[in-house]
């Protein structure tokens, strides 16, 4: 197909032209129709919020709230233009080909240049204000509307206005620069990442070792599977639904089989299930999975199973075993009229000549006689019915479609010529003799061609041994970071949580950060669906200084003394669902580790108010100074929550992030989304679910919950970031790079300081960064290089061990007897002559 397509692009041609990007009248009018009634929705949103009337966002005041929903409505407004053009454009437009089949370009491209080239951005935010209160001096002061920060209505067919051109040379400006510096982050990152995995090979066992034999991964990927065999899209060897319909027409177009044949191929729940069975426990199939009697079944033995079972409603693997082998018929109802019990002789023949490994019982039975042509023959099934029952696991709706039919109607034909006054009517509606919940194509010798089928595939699957999978793995990881962005992008629908993803976010995974930008623990809560309790637990996990409950902090002087009065807001600690007494914020003031009081100076003078006398003042003359530091101290002290929480947020669940219970219930659940780090406090929260609670902060994962969690996080993590941009790695490559960070038991970074920790090359070292200082410090210890890693190996010109370099050959060589050398007068002598 490739060079098919190849070989008529390069006597056709592909190009481009300013008439592939020529809008139609209709679809000026929709995209004007849209942008107007974006404008309306933004405006009715801008007039509320200069109302008062607009409710703020979760953790976001009402101008957060504002620019977060004017910015989704302009977003939605570009996606709609861009569905438009898909929707408009011809099949063959130029532009829509390259965006369809990803050699260049989206549809966000083809909707710039046809429709609208939309919302203009500077880190992220709509176009700041460059002069007193406005953009640009074209527009009214104080105005938000989309036109005036920055959303472009043109495209760039109609031309932009100048004040359009204006900002979209300000959000241009910007994605050049990112463009520079990525190139020089990405490609850094990517040596980096090479270094540390280039000598990862697959050994003849099966593991993952570096250069020096240590131990990577039991097997790679935990599964042994190679990611560029891999048939479908979630990483799996086999795509089942695919391999399905290849077999079933294979099946039906198998040559001419005979009504006998058809007739005698099991059919069944029982028959089915005993064919899945021997399957599965045949010698082949274990030694392929590698299974014995104490494993547990592989991920692909589960799926393939799951998938059949789900095909079929077939009976548990109990009902098969029967002793001795016998089929179990079961007993014909009371009301058997003659014909039925002729009918059921037959199938008893039938069942009597079958080979005994084709017998199969059957269950709830249905009658069989169906209209058939004038010769007797039953009417054949149309092939389309095959791709459309395929995907059900209901029997057949249409009448006389199997060949099994004409054996038993044949006989019958005869008999109920001269009875048929005696024999009810049958009902138009019955099927052939199929179970119910089973296809009506599904049979047992299909069934075996898809299972071999599939074995077959994933047998291919394996990884070699000798391949490189770290090199693999690096390039894999790599090359998708040169197509991501440094920005930083609002987290999950949080308007005022930004989140760190693209390069910088992957730099921070695999540098092994001690201190990363937005750290984010994911807290879940044991009542989900009370928003009260939710407030509640986010007091007790947010952050609350001394200064942020008070009415007032002033310094008295009178003519006895001179302190310091607090005075506690009540009305907002009730507000706020805090459990925050005078007798807790004092006990606060005096375990501060920087105010040094004593219990005598702090006093309760009502249950709102406390006095915080001096405790440093040696002098009279320095109360004054020694007041005004107290008091500011005083505005820092935590009285509630955990220290290193900036704040909490309570954020509504998507219909994504819900449990199987918390969808069923149907109402609204609510997380916790925190800011900063605290992860073993923020579990210890009571309300807090701590086995389900993530943070995004790698190495204090590591430190509170151990290195298998730090590992685990290191692969969530690059694969979310990933996501996000729209880029789907193997999961066998992301685990790889974890395993490789993780595998001395503490989290390493590919950073200079991390490599050394991780191999002990000298030359690999030197290669890699601090040449002299490694060459130096390897000569100073009388170090050794055993030679066996790639780069190695490159230097000095010896075949590196992967692919076929992985083993040695020994060859017998014949010793060779050479002549004797004659002894020269001078020359070496074995004995001393005198002379």
């Amino acid at each position: 197909l490739a060079r098919l397509t190849s070989r008529f692009l390069a006597d056709f041609g592909f190009s481009i032209g300013i008439a592939d990007v020529q809008p139609t009248p209709r679809l000026t009018a929709a995209k004007a129709e849209l942008v107007q009634k974006g404008y309306d929705e933004c405006r009715v949103k801008i007039a509320d919020f200069e109302a008062g009337r607009l409710q703020p966002s979760p953790g976001c005041t009402a101008e957060q709230t504002l620019e977060s929903e004017i910015n989704g409505l302009l977003s939605k407004i570009r996606d709609d233009a861009g569905d438009i053009c898909k929707r408009e454009l011809h099949h063959l437009n130029a532009p829509l080909t390259m965006a369809t089949c990803g050699s260049k370009g989206s549809f966000i491209n083809i909707s710039q240049m046809i429709a609208c080239v939309g919302q203009q951005s500077v880190g992220g935010r709509r176009m700041p204000n460059g002069f007193i209160h406005r953009a640009l001096p074209h527009f009214p002061r104080h105005s938000r509307d989309a036109p005036d920060k920055g959303f472009v209505a043109n495209s760039f067919y109609t031309g932009l206005s100048a004040t359009e051109f204006f900002f979209h040379t300000m959000g241009g400006r910007e994605g050049l620069v990112d463009t520079a510096v990525k190139t020089a982050e990405t490609g850094y990152m990517q040596r980096r990442l090479m270094k540390a995995l280039e000598d990862l090979t697959v050994e003849y066992d099966g593991s993952v070792r570096n250069a020096e034999a240590n131990l990577v991964q039991f097997k790679y990927g935990d599964d042994g599977l190679d990611p560029a065999c891999m048939e479908a899209k979630n990483g799996r060897p086999v795509n089942f639904d695919r391999t399905l319909l290849h077999e079933t027409q294979l099946h039906l177009a198998r040559v001419k089989r005979s009504p006998q044949m058809a007739a005698r191929e099991a059919r069944g729940g029982v028959a089915l299930r005993r064919t899945l069975d021997e399957f599965l426990n045949s010698a082949t199939f274990r030694k392929v999975v590698h299974r014995n009697a104490k494993s547990e079944p592989s991920s692909f033995e589960v799926e393939l199973v799951d998938f059949v079972e789900g095909l079929a409603k077939l009976p548990p693997s109990a009902a098969v075993q029967m002793p001795g082998n016998a089929v179990r018929e079961p007993p014909l109802p009371s009301s058997t009229t003659k014909a039925e019990t002729t009918a059921a002789a037959a199938n008893a023949a039938d069942t009597a000549a079958a080979p005994k490994s084709e017998l199969q019982p059957q269950k709830k039975k249905r009658r069989v006689i169906d209209d058939s042509d004038d010769d007797g023959s039953v009417a054949a099934a149309p092939s389309t019915a095959v791709k459309q029952e395929l995907p059900g696991s209901g029997p057949a709706e249409s009448t006389g479609e199997s060949e099994a039919l004409s054996l038993k109607i044949e006989p019958l034909k005869t008999e109920i010529s001269g009875d048929a006054d005696s024999i009810e009517p049958i009902p138009e509606s019955v099927t052939p003799e199929y179970e119910e919940g089973i296809p009506h194509w599904l049979t047992a010798p299909l069934l075996r061609a898809f299972l071999e089928k599939c074995l077959q595939k994933y047998q291919r699957a394996q990884v070699e041994a000798g391949t490189a999978v770290g090199a693999v793995g690096a390039q894999s990881i790599g090359e998708p970071g040169t197509q991501m962005t440094l920005k930083t992008f609002h987290f999950a629908g949080v308007a005022s949580m930004n989140i760190t993803l693209g390069v910088p976010r992957i730099k921070e995974i695999i540098n092994a950060a001690k201190t990363i930008s937005t750290p984010i623990i994911k807290a879940e809560l044991d009542s989900p669906f009370d928003v009260v309790n939710a407030r509640s637990v986010k007091g007790l996990v947010e952050r609350t200084d001394l200064g942020q409950i008070c009415s007032m902090i002033q310094e008295v002087y009178d003519e006895h003394n001179c302190y310091i009065c607090i005075r506690i807001d009540l009305l907002l600690i009730e507000r706020l669902q805090l459990t925050i007494t005078a007798h807790s914020v004092r006990y606060s003031i005096l375990t501060a580790p920087k105010l040094k009081l004593t219990e005598a100076n702090v006093q309760i003078a009502s249950k709102n108010e406390i006095r915080v006398f001096s405790g440093y003042c040696s002098r009279e003359q320095l109360a004054l100074f020694d007041l005004h530091r107290l008091k500011e101290s005083l505005k820092g002290v935590l009285v509630c929550g955990i220290k290193e929480v900036t704040r909490a947020i309570i954020t509504q669940k998507e219909e994504g992030e819900k449990s199987a219970a918390e969808k069923a219930d149907g109402r609204p659940c609510y997380k916790l989304l925190v800011e900063g780090s605290g992860l073993l406090a923020v579990m210890g929260t009571a309300g807090v679910r701590g086995p389900l609670t993530r943070s995004t902060h790698i190495m204090e994962v590591e430190k509170t919950l151990g290195i298998e969690a730090a590992r685990q996080t290191i692969m969530d993590e690059i694969q979310y970031t990933m996501g996000h941009h729209g880029m789907d790695i193997d999961s066998r490559h992301v685990s790889l790079l974890a395993d490789i960070m993780s595998f001395r038991g503490e989290v390493l970074g590919i950073t200079r300081f991390g490599v050394p920790k991780m191999k002990q090359s000298v030359l690999m070292l030197a290669s890699f960064e601090k040449t002299t200082d490694h060459l130096f410090e390897a000569a100073v210890h009388s170090r050794m290089d055993a030679i066996t890693g790639v780069s190695e190996c490159i230097i000095l010109g010896i075949p590196i061990p992967l692919g076929t370099g992985l083993f040695k050959m020994l060859q017998r060589v014949p010793k060779v007897n050479l002549p004797k050398s004659a002894p020269t007068l001078f020359g070496p002598c074995d004995k001393h002559l005198p002379f």
